[in-house]
C-alpha cells in the first residue's frame, strides 16, 4: 500500500496568520492641553476689542500718536500685550470726526474690572488698586479717528510686520486723568464702648497718569477737522483682526470668514482643484487590485486551514493513505493560491504607494489631459494623453 505524504502548514499559513496578528493596538492620540495660565483675566468681556490706553506710558502713547499721523497702525495684540509695529505699513489713513463733548468717569474696584478696562498694562496697577481700593478714570471726549478701511489682509502689509495680528480701526481723542482714591479718617469725637463718634473722613487722590487738558477741550466745535490744541490725547483704541489670506488666483475680491467673496460682496462658487493625475489614477487601480489579492489569499488560506484539520486527523506523521490523495492535492493547491494572493497583493499595494509618491502636488501640472483605466478581453490597460 502506498502512502502519500503532505507538507505541514508552512509559509503560506504563517504569512496568513501573521497578517491577522500584526494589527497591534495604536495608542489613541490625545489633544494637547491648552495652557491658559495668566490669560484668564485678559479675557474679561468688554475689554478686548476696545481697550482704554490711559495707563500707557507717555512714550508709548506718543509713538502711537506719531504712527497714526502716518497711516493706519498695525499691532501685535495677544492676551494682555499690545505692541505698536511702527515699521509696518498698512494701506489707508485715518479721518477725524468731531462729536459733542462728553464727560465720563470710569471707576475700577477689583482686578476683573481693571483688566476689562485697561488690559495692556493692568498688571502694573494691581498693587496700586489693592492699596487704594479704587482707581478712577476721568475722561473728556471731543472726537475720534476712523480708518478708511477696516478689513485688511496680512498680505497687504509691507515693512517689518512680523507678528502683526490686528490693525487699529478707531482712536478716541480728548483728555483724561487716571487717579487712585483712598478714604482716610481725620479727626475724632467722643468715644464710648469702643466706638468713635463724630469722626470725619476725607478722600485722597493720587494722579497716576494724565494727558490733555479739560479746559482746552471746551474749545471743541462740531466743525473741527482736528482736536483743539491741548485736547488731542489718545484715550481709547478699537482693534480689528487682520484677514488671513486673499481669494484664490483668478477670483476677485477676498475671503470673509473662510468664504470667497467678489467685489460686490456676493459669495463665489467653491474653488475646485484640477483633475487627478495619471499617477494617482494608476495608484487607485493598483491599490484596489492589491486589496483584492490580499482578500483572495485570506479566503484560500482559510480553506487550506480547513483541509489541514481534516488531513491531520486521518494521516499519521504527515503521511496519508491513497484514498486521501485528492484532498492532499487540494490542500497543496490552496497553499499555492494563498501564497500567490498574498505576494501579488503586497506587490500591487507597494506599487500603488510608489504611484502616489510620484503624483504631483496641488498646483503642479502633469501634462496629461485625460487618463482612464479600461478592462477588456486582453486585460487591463490605460488610455489617455501624456
Amino acid at each position: 500500500m502506498r502512502w502519500t505524504s503532505f507538507p505541514r502548514l508552512g509559509p503560506p499559513l504563517a504569512f496568513c496568520l501573521g497578517l491577522f496578528g500584526c494589527g497591534g493596538g495604536r495608542p489613541e492620540p490625545k489633544a494637547p492641553a491648552l495652557d491658559l495660565a495668566g490669560q484668564s483675566k485678559c479675557s474679561v468681556k468688554g475689554g478686548t476689542s476696545r481697550p482704554l490706553i490711559v495707563e500707557w506710558p507717555s512714550a508709548d502713547r506718543g509713538a502711537l500718536e506719531a504712527s497714526a499721523k502716518r497711516g493706519v497702525v498695525a499691532v501685535r495684540y495677544v492676551g494682555c500685550e499690545m505692541e505698536v509695529l511702527r515699521q509696518c505699513k498698512v494701506p489707508g489713513a485715518y479721518t477725524y470726526t468731531p462729536v459733542t463733548r462728553k464727560e465720563d468717569v470710569v471707576s475700577i474696584h477689583n482686578a476683573d474690572e481693571l483688566y476689562a478696562a485697561i488690559p495692556v498694562h493692568a498688571a502694573s496697577f494691581e498693587g496700586k488698586l489693592a492699596a487704594s481700593g479704587r482707581l478712577d478714570i476721568a475722561m473728556t471726549i471731543v472726537g475720534g479717528y476712523e480708518a478708511e478701511r477696516t478689513s485688511i489682509r496680512k498680505d497687504e502689509l509691507t515693512g517689518l510686520c512680523e507678528g502683526a495680528t490686528h490693525v487699529i480701526a478707531g482712536i478716541t481723542a480728548g483728555a483724561f486723568e487716571l487717579t487712585a482714591s483712598a478714604a482716610s479718617q481725620v479727626g475724632a469725637g467722643a468715644s464710648g464702648l469702643g466706638m468713635e463718634a463724630g469722626a470725619s473722613t476725607s478722600t485722597e487722590k493720587e494722579t497716576l497718569n494724565r494727558d490733555g487738558y479739560r479746559s482746552a477741550c471746551e474749545r471743541a466745535t462740531g466743525t473741527d477737522t482736528a482736536p483743539p490744541d491741548g485736547c488731542g490725547a489718545l484715550v481709547r483704541v478699537e482693534v480689528v483682526p487682520l484677514q488671513e489670506r486673499a481669494a484664490p488666483p483668478g477670483i476677485p475680491g477676498g475671503v470673509v470668514g473662510g468664504t470667497p467673496m467678489n467685489l460686490t460682496g456676493t459669495e463665489l462658487p467653491a474653488f475646485e482643484p484640477p483633475p487627478p493625475s495619471w499617477q494617482r489614477t494608476t495608484g487607485h487601480v493598483t491599490l484596489a487590485a492589491g486589496s483584492a489579492g490580499l482578500l483572495f489569499g485570506t479566503v484560500t488560506g482559510f480553506l487550506m486551514i480547513g483541509k489541514d484539520s481534516s488531513l491531520e486527523s486521518d494521516c499519521r506523521d504527515a503521511v496519508c493513505p491513497p484514498s486521501l490523495a485528492e484532498d492532499v492535492e487540494s490542500y497543496r493547491t490552496f497553499g499555492t493560491l494563498t501564497s500567490i494572493g498574498f505576494l501579488a497583493g503586497a506587490g500591487l499595494i507597494g506599487a500603488s504607494i510608489v504611484f502616489y509618491t510620484l503624483a504631483p502636488g496641488p498646483g503642479e501640472t502633469t501634462g496629461a489631459t485625460e487618463t482612464r483605466a479600461v478592462v477588456g478581453p486582453s486585460g487591463l490597460r490605460f488610455e489617455g494623453s501624456f
